[in-house]
């Protein structure tokens, strides 16, 4: 190859096969519309069978689903095995998107909390990642890309479970990165910061509230993360999933052939944000307000609009 003339040909990932878990959710839905975009074919799953039928309907026939658990072994290796009779055999990626996204304060959650998350988050990725690794060293290596996140950088949110679950993925990365170097089996994490999909009906706030108050209170409730957000981070806009998914394409790619156990940042500065100068001060004294702004909102809500088995522990009708 004539790395001068045909250097963009290398952040390609045209004639790719790879496997995508969680397609169905905002961040997966880009990953797979940006890969599908630049000639790859995909392998989707997701637990929502309706919206993973509609996205494989909108990629055309590049693109193949199978709804399925991640907290299920089973469910997880018959998608490897449908995945690689998809693809004739040869797998060039995997994107593990999939996993539930957050967890209650360490005392709001139940007993089975630690063994939901771990399942699901992690657990598929172990499995997913020994059906497929045989068939990158058979056809010469592949690239292996798990969503982690900010949160499993810096502690915040109480989010224990969660937090701790993308810091294992970004150790298991770190790890697999040494183990299948030899493959030529690149394996890399993606943590994104606040991203924001615009999609009103995935807002927490629709699966605490009752159903005939939503309208009421939704877009206020949106507006009010949105200004929170943007005090959490250096630049001035909003992260958005395709963003995260040009980073998976990028680790995917040719380009990417020597970048394996790295963790890429996506988060618009929120990590790196330093609290201790005086511009850091000022932007922290931001946050607070941001946040109190929205603990407010969210308190100032009638004991009646709350779905009762949901309304947090730190609600108190005003």
């Amino acid at each position: 190859m004539n790395e001068s003339s045909d250097s963009l040909s290398m952040f390609s990932v045209r004639g790719k096969r790879v496997v995508l878990t969680g397609a169905a959710g905002a961040i997966g839905a880009a990953i797979a519309r940006i890969f599908t975009q630049q000639g790859a074919s995909l392998f989707l799953t997701d637990w929502h069978a309706e919206r993973l039928d509609a996205l494989c309907g909108e990629l055309g026939p590049q693109a193949k689903g199978r709804a399925a658990d991640l907290k299920s072994m089973d469910e997880m290796k018959a998608v490897a095995t449908e995945a690689l009779a998809f693809f004739d055999g040869r797998v060039d990626g995997l994107i593990h998107c999939g996993g539930k996204t957050w967890s209650q304060p360490l005392l709001d959650e139940n007993d089975d909390a630690f063994d939901h998350l771990y399942t699901t988050n992690v657990r598929s990725f172990w499995v997913l990642t020994r059906a497929l690794v045989p068939s990158m060293r058979t056809n010469g290596g592949g690239s292996i890309v798990v969503i982690s996140s900010a949160h499993g950088h810096r502690a915040e949110g109480a989010c224990t479970l969660y937090a701790s679950t993308k810091t294992a993925l970004m150790a298991m990365a770190v790890e697999m990165s040494g183990e299948f170097g030899a493959d030529n089996i690149r394996v890399n994490s993606v943590s994104p910061g606040w991203i924001m999909d615009f999609i009103p009906q995935h807002h927490w706030v629709l699966f605490h509230i009752k159903p005939e108050h939503h309208d009421e209170i939704l877009q206020k409730m949106v507006d009010i993360d949105y200004q929170f957000v943007l005090q959490t981070q250096t630049l001035p806009r909003i992260g958005r999933p395709v963003d995260i998914a040009l980073a998976c394409a990028y680790l995917c790619s040719e380009a990417a052939r020597f970048v394996t156990g790295t963790d890429l940042l996506v988060d618009g500065g929120k990590l790196h944000m330093q609290p201790d100068s005086l511009a850091g001060h000022m932007k922290m004294g931001e946050r607070h307000a941001a946040r109190t702004a929205k603990c407010l909102a969210a308190r100032a809500l009638p004991r009646h609009y709350w779905i009762d088995e949901r309304r947090p522990l730190w609600y108190t009708e005003a």
